[in-house]
């Protein structure tokens, strides 16, 4: 396993500013529990009925996470670089996951596992601040999606991702776009057209 370089601190650093001033000093209490994993383009992270037992931060790459309903792909969320993410249910439960992780590119990732996480909760007040922070973002970016899934216009559910998913304008540019249509359950053809309309209009 490699060691944390400092450049992997620094993302961790960046990812907790989001919610409240951190030195690199404080991230580095927290420095002994953090573990990277690296996997290739098309690699599995975690498959179906696999228990899901970290909290990822993506450091490089694309991580899609999905699972099939009557079928069909539906994608459950797109992780770029400095995003977090896991298996909820299953990391929560602590059962067999419904949820797919995939490597879309080959990617690095830095992970807290379950354990630490519950020993940081109850030992270190910012992390507990932050953590739960992080986590009501968390549950605000799926509630938005759900909510844009809802509707049968193709250009409403466009305009919707684009203002009210904080990411929106990264991932049209970071990820493949019938990925992207997937995410919001679009056919490809629909997802272009719509897509072509929402940025001529603005």
């Amino acid at each position: 396993m490699s060691e944390l370089s400092q450049s992997d601190i620094k993302l961790v650093q960046n990812l907790f500013s989001q919610i409240a001033p951190v030195s690199l000093s404080d991230i580095e209490l927290i420095g002994a529990c953090l573990k990277k994993a690296s996997y290739k383009k098309d690699d599995t992270i975690i498959d179906l009925g696999q228990t899901d037992t970290r909290v990822n931060l993506v450091k490089t790459g694309i991580v899609h996470l999905y699972t099939f309903i009557d079928g069909e792909v539906f994608t459950i969320n797109i992780s770029l670089p400095g995003m977090l993410f896991n298996s909820l249910d299953s990391y929560i439960y602590n059962r067999p996951s419904t949820d797919i992780q995939k490597a879309i590119t080959d990617v690095e990732t830095i992970y807290l596992e379950k354990s630490d996480v519950d020993k940081l909760l109850k030992n270190n007040n910012a992390f507990s601040y932050i953590y739960a922070k992080l986590f009501e973002f968390q549950l605000s970016e799926r509630e938005h999606r759900t909510l844009l899934l809802q509707y049968k216009s193709a250009l409403k559910r466009f305009e919707l991702f684009m203002n009210t998913i904080s990411n929106s304008q990264r991932y049209l540019q970071e990820v493949p776009q019938n990925l992207l249509a997937q995410y919001l359950g679009l056919a490809s053809e629909t997802f272009c057209r719509v897509k072509a309309q929402y940025l001529k209009e603005q």
